[in-house]
C-alpha cells in the first residue's frame, strides 16, 4: 500500500469515527434500496437516508455504517432489520381523496360498469402503494356512495398493498388525526367518526377493505387477478422508467377485462399495452383492457 493510500484509508476511518457519510456509504447504500425496494434516491436525499440510517444504528448501537450494511443484508439476521429500515425510510404522507379528478373519473366508470355489465356481482379494487390507508378507504368510499345512490345491490372490495409494514399498520388501524377530514368532500364525512382530535373509519366501511404487504418488484407473485379497478399514484415516481413500464405492464395483466388501471398524471410516458387503450381525459391517465 502506498502512503497515499494509506492515508485515504486514515482519513476515511476518521470519519467513520465522526459519524460522516461519505459519497461510497450512499453509493452503496442507495444501490441496495434501489435493487431490493425499486426506489431510486435522488443526490439531494443524502442527508434524509443517513438520518434513517442513524435512528437505526442507534437502537443497535452499531456506529459504522458498513458494519450496519452487513448486518443487514446477513441472511439469518437481517430480514426483520430490513423491514424495518424500509418502514423509516419509507415517505408515509397521503391523504384523502388526494386527486379529485381520479375520484370524479371512477364515479362515472362505476357508473357505467353496472349498465355495460348488468350480471356483474362485485366490483373489486386494488390500491397500490397505499402507504397508511387514506387512498384505500377513498376508494371504498366512493364505491359504497356511488352504489348506493345507484340503489345497485351490488357488493364490494378494496385490497390496499405497500411495502411498509408500520404503514399499513396504521391503515388496518384507521384511525387519523382530526385535520386529515378536512379533504374528505362534505357528502363523504358520514363514513367516519369523530373521536378526541381524531376520526376513525367507520366499521361498515373498514370491513369491505384488506390490506397486505407487497413490494412493486415482486407483482410477478402477487397472486391479485381479474381487478375491475387499479389505482396506482404517486408511486411510480420514485421508481427508473425502465422499471416504471414493467410495473405496470404487470399491473396491466391483472385487469379484467373492460377493467381500468388509473396512474398518476406524467408518471408514465411512451408506454402502451397491446391490452389495454388510454383513456381520452384532460385530467387523468387512465387505460381500459379492451373488451373481447
Amino acid at each position: 500500500m502506498s502512503k497515499q493510500d494509506g492515508a485515504s484509508g486514515s482519513k476515511r476511518l476518521q470519519n467513520k469515527m465522526l459519524g460522516q457519510f461519505d459519497d461510497q456509504d450512499y453509493g452503496q447504500w442507495r444501490a441496495l434500496i434501489e435493487q431490493r425496494t425499486g426506489l431510486q434516491l435522488a443526490d439531494h436525499l443524502r442527508t434524509y437516508l443517513q438520518g434513517g440510517l442513524n435512528r437505526r444504528m442507534k437502537l443497535l448501537n452499531i456506529e459504522d455504517y458498513e458494519q450496519y450494511l452487513e448486518y443487514v443484508t446477513d441472511e439469518k439476521n437481517g430480514i426483520k432489520e430490513w423491514s424495518e429500515l424500509v418502514d423509516t425510510l419509507t415517505v408515509q404522507e397521503t391523504q384523502f381523496f388526494r386527486h379529485p379528478s381520479s375520484y370524479t373519473f371512477l364515479e362515472t366508470y362505476i357508473k357505467n360498469l353496472l349498465v355495460d355489465e348488468k350480471e356483474s356481482k362485485s366490483i373489486e379494487i386494488w390500491s397500490v402503494g397505499c402507504s397508511s390507508g387514506e387512498e384505500s378507504y377513498s376508494l371504498a368510499m366512493l364505491a359504497d356512495k356511488t352504489l348506493a345512490n345507484l340503489e345497485a345491490n351490488i357488493s364490494y372490495g378494496v385490497i390496499g398493498t405497500d411495502i411498509s409494514l408500520s404503514a399499513l399498520n396504521k391503515a388496518r388501524a384507521g384511525v387519523y388525526q382530526s385535520r386529515k377530514a378536512e379533504l374528505i368532500p362534505e357528502p363523504y364525512l358520514d363514513y367516519v367518526d369523530p373521536l378526541d382530535n381524531k376520526i376513525r373509519i367507520k366499521k361498515r366501511i373498514a370491513d369491505r377493505v384488506c390490506f397486505a404487504r407487497v413490494n412493486i418488484l415482486d407483482l410477478n407473485r402477487v397472486p391479485i387477478r381479474d381487478m375491475d379497478i387499479i389505482f396506482c399514484q404517486n408511486l411510480l415516481i420514485y421508481l427508473r422508467k425502465w422499471r416504471r413500464k414493467e410495473a405496470v405492464n404487470r399491473l396491466a395483466e391483472r385487469l379484467k377485462v373492460g377493467g381500468i388501471l388509473v396512474l398518476g398524471l406524467g408518471e408514465v410516458t411512451d408506454w402502451s399495452h397491446p391490452k389495454l387503450r388510454q383513456v381520452p381525459c384532460r385530467d387523468v391517465l387512465a387505460f381500459e383492457r379492451y373488451k373481447a
